[in-house]
């Protein structure tokens, strides 16, 4: 994925070896996360969590998903601290704000990255409504139809 997408994103980092998300998940130790956790650490234990439950198809759809929100939501907010992403710095508490954002504005402009635009509104729902259970975020995801 890397490698398809590295003029669009992954501006910072030559190889996914570098990916600061991937090292989260490579690290994940399966140990519970305080509420006030960074999110890298939260989506890594997301992935982790639903690793055990899945299949290996539906696995690299996740992964992809999670490491595409990651990088929409550092796109569209700056870490206080200008030497890290966003998510390597800050809680969880946002993220659901910044779902529409992830739909029209950073998956549409890019063809969806290939994935299928239903499964990716179905996995932000799970995601959010993950994260408010888990007690990640104050924010719950509401559908406007």
């Amino acid at each position: 994925m890397h490698e398809t997408f590295k003029g669009r994103i992954f501006l910072k980092i030559n190889t996914s070896d570098e990916h600061p998300l991937l090292k989260e998940i490579e690290s994940q130790n399966s140990q519970p996360l305080e509420v006030n956790a960074i999110c890298d650490k939260i989506f890594a234990l997301y992935v982790e969590e639903f690793f055990k439950v899945t299949n290996k198809q539906y696995f690299i759809f996740l992964v992809k998903f999670v490491t595409l929100f990651r990088e929409c939501i550092n796109n569209f907010r700056k870490s206080e601290d200008p030497n890290l992403d966003y998510t390597q710095n800050e809680t969880s508490d946002n993220v659901p704000d910044l779902c529409n954002e992830f739909i029209t504005e950073f998956m549409e402009n890019n063809d969806n990255f290939g994935l299928d635009p239903n499964e990716v509104i179905e996995t932000i729902q799970h995601f959010c409504y993950w994260l408010y259970e888990n007690k990640f975020t104050s924010s719950r995801l509401t559908l406007l139809g």
